[in-house]
C-alpha cells in the first residue's frame, strides 16, 4: 500500500528555503521507514509514498506524513489521496 500526496507553498521559495523543506521532508518520511518518488519545485510539489523495501505504509503513516505536510512551514495546501495497493494499481 501507498498514497500520492502533492502540497503548494504559500508562495515561491528560494532555492536555499526549498532544498531545507524537501531536506526535512525526506527527513520525516525516512525516519517511518518510507520513501517517495516524484519531484518539487519552489512552488510545492507531488510524490507517491511507499514503505522501503517490503511492507506497506499503514494508515498511521498516512496520517503522519499529511500531519507534518500541513504543520509545515510554508506549506498552505495538500492533497493525499486514500491508501492504494502500488503493486497492482
Amino acid at each position: 500500500m501507498g498514497f500520492s500526496v502533492s502540497w503548494g507553498f504559500r508562495s515561491v521559495l528560494d532555492e536555499q528555503t526549498s532544498e531545507d523543506f524537501f531536506d526535512r521532508f525526506i527527513s520525516m518520511i525516512e525516519s517511518r521507514g518510507l520513501c517517495c518518488a516524484g519531484g518539487y519545485s519552489a512552488e510545492g510539489g507531488d510524490c507517491f509514498i511507499a514503505r522501503l523495501g517490503r511492507g506497506t505504509v499503514t494508515p498511521e503513516d498516512h496520517s503522519a506524513v499529511v500531519a507534518w505536510l500541513k504543520g509545515a512551514h510554508p506549506v498552505v495546501s495538500v492533497d493525499a489521496g486514500a491508501l492504494v495497493d502500488n503493486w497492482h494499481d
